[in-house]
C-alpha cells in the first residue's frame, strides 16, 4: 500500500505510516530497552554501591567537621556491605568501602587533633 509523504520524506499527520522510525513513539511497558535496572552493558545496577561511593567521598570531604566524617564513613561502609548481598562487590562498592574507612580514620584523627590542641 503506497502512502503519501511530504517533501521532507515524512508522513503527514493523521496518516498511517511506519511508526518504527518515529522518535516520539514510546516503547511498550516492560520493554527491555527501557529497563532502568540494567546499564548499557546488560549488567545489573547496584544503587547501594553507588550510595556507598558517594557517602565515602563526602566522608573524606567533611572529615574536618568533627563527627560528620565518621558518620558518613560509617554509612559508606554499611552500604558497601549491603551492596554485596548476592553479587561480588563491584568497583563502586570497593571505592565506597575504602573511602568510607579513610573518612572514618580522618574524622577520628581530626577529633584527636582538636582535643590535643584545645588542652
Amino acid at each position: 500500500m503506497y502512502q503519501e509523504t511530504n517533501r521532507a520524506g515524512q508522513y503527514e499527520p493523521g496518516q498511517e505510516g511506519d511508526k518504527s522510525q518515529d522518535p516520539y513513539i514510546q516503547a511498550p511497558y516492560g520493554s527491555r530497552e527501557w529497563d532502568s535496572m540494567q546499564d548499557q552493558g546488560g549488567r545489573q545496577k547496584n544503587y547501594m554501591s553507588l550510595a556507598s561511593m558517594i557517602l565515602g567521598i563526602l566522608s573524606i570531604v567533611t572529615a574536618c567537621c568533627f563527627f560528620s566524617g565518621m558518620a558518613l564513613g560509617g554509612l559508606a561502609v554499611f552500604f558497601a556491605a549491603l551492596s554485596r548481598v548476592d553479587v561480588k562487590m563491584n568497583r563502586q562498592g570497593r571505592t565506597g568501602l575504602i573511602t568510607g574507612i579513610i573518612g572514618i580514620l580522618l574524622g577520628f584523627a581530626s577529633i584527636i587533633l582538636w582535643i590535643s590542641l584545645s588542652a
